[in-house]
């Protein structure tokens, strides 16, 4: 076991959990184990009731508050953590519970301008930390300081290139088919997903195109608040033979493995994600990282994780939309996603694409992103906050509140 030289609180999802969120803790807690940080995970998803200890890091369960802002105060006071690290949309969070200790927060930027509350939460933040650059160029143009920058990563001993026949052979895509993948939450009307107006633009460029498929690895009924894709395939008249989703019962229960994932996006020929804002998006890296080409929107972290793929334009006055956040991001016209899915039609079996799509992602690979950027930053941040703490008198110091209700 290494020795433990200093302390993280990393509050956001489990290991476990099938989110975003919950595979940026998974990735990186080896890494954390290894260079000697004693790593407590404060599940606010995930994980509720009793705590968890594993080799890798001591999870604690989510608090009464839906976001931990009850138990927060309470787990710097009674952890010491060297750095308190929030993996989340920060502006759940309260600001006076943020302004009780010296909060990181690595948090998604999708809109453009930096969206009012997500600027007020991170002010009230000692460390705003990006996760794309086009984060931190809005961070930055928003008058922030002390911005950090730490990518996303992933892991490239699972998504990598496979043999495409027996990738296509597992989950039954016959030779000829060309298959487009979506992997994505279906939640939000309108979707910042765009799955509803991927539906209408699949419906469009099927048409004379009886081998196209298109796979949508999402939860095909409105529960978190989406919409039924089963019933907006069927308005945009896409018969059965062109669209598939995942086994439901399979899906909920969380059986689609890694492993699996690698696979379809080995089998793919082209991975469409015309988001309206993403924080990262890393599906789209895991995705190239095994090869596979991507259709990204022109907008936010998109347009810098692309390397082998097509980039939907964005004009900033006629495709950009107010949303409620108080700020805008992309709202595509159908066709531009069928100018890209005719573009992936062209390019399919593209050898040379494939292979730009895995050099890209490479710079993403979890060991490097570590190494590069998410070590030196939380170095950087214990030991100015040391600094910083030692410099204070104790009545300066702020007393953390005890857990209540919120």
């Amino acid at each position: 076991m290494p020795e433990k030289q200093k302390r993280i609180v990393w509050h956001s999802n489990s290991a476990w959990s099938g989110t975003g969120y919950g595979v940026q803790t998974r990735v990186f807690l080896p890494y954390l184990y290894e260079a000697g940080w004693d790593t407590i995970v404060s599940c606010f998803y995930g994980l509720q009731g009793a705590p968890l200890k594993t080799e890798f890091a001591t999870f604690l369960p989510s608090g009464l508050d839906t976001w931990g802002n009850d138990v927060l105060p309470t787990h710097y006071k009674h952890y010491k953590p060297d750095v308190m690290f929030h993996l989340h949309d920060i502006w759940v969070l309260h600001t006076d519970v943020l302004k009780q200790y010296p909060a990181s927060s690595w948090c998604p930027v999708d809109h453009k301008p930096l969206p009012p509350d997500v600027l007020k939460g991170l002010k009230a933040c000692r460390w705003p930390v990006a996760m794309s650059r086009f984060g931190e160029r809005e961070m930055l143009a928003a008058g922030l300081e002390d911005v950090q920058y730490i990518p996303h990563g992933y892991n490239g001993d699972v998504y990598k290139p496979m043999d495409r026949a027996q990738a296509r052979e597992a989950w039954g895509v016959k030779p000829e088919t060309f298959l487009a993948v979506v992997v994505a939450a279906n939640k939000g009307n309108p979707s910042r997903k765009s799955l509803d107006r991927i539906l209408k633009a699949w419906g469009k460029f099927i048409e004379g195109k009886p081998d196209a498929v298109l796979y949508v690895h999402a939860l095909v009924t409105p529960q978190h608040g989406g919409f039924d894709l089963l019933a907006a395939a069927k308005h945009y008249g896409i018969p059965q033979e062109n669209f598939r989703v995942p086994d439901m019962y399979r899906y909920v229960m969380g059986e689609y493995t890694w492993d699996g994932l690698a696979q379809l996006y080995n089998a793919a020929d082209v991975k469409v994600s015309p988001s309206m804002g993403e924080g990262f998006g890393i599906t789209e890296i895991e995705a190239q990282g095994c090869g596979c080409p991507v259709i990204v929107t022109g907008f936010s972290a998109q347009q810098e994780l692309c390397f082998g793929g097509y980039t939907i334009p964005v004009d900033d006055f006629d495709d950009l939309t107010w949303t409620f956040q108080d700020s805008e991001q992309a709202f595509l016209r159908p066709s531009a996603i069928v100018n890209g899915l005719e573009w992936a039609w062209e390019h399919r079996g593209d050898a040379a694409l494939r292979t730009l799509a895995v050099e890209g992602a490479r710079e993403y690979e979890a060991a490097h992103v570590f190494e590069t950027y998410m070590q030196p930053v939380l170095d950087h941040m214990a030991d100015v906050n040391a600094q910083e703490k030692a410099s204070k008198t104790e009545a300066e110091v702020v007393e953390p509140l005890e857990v209540v209700a919120v």
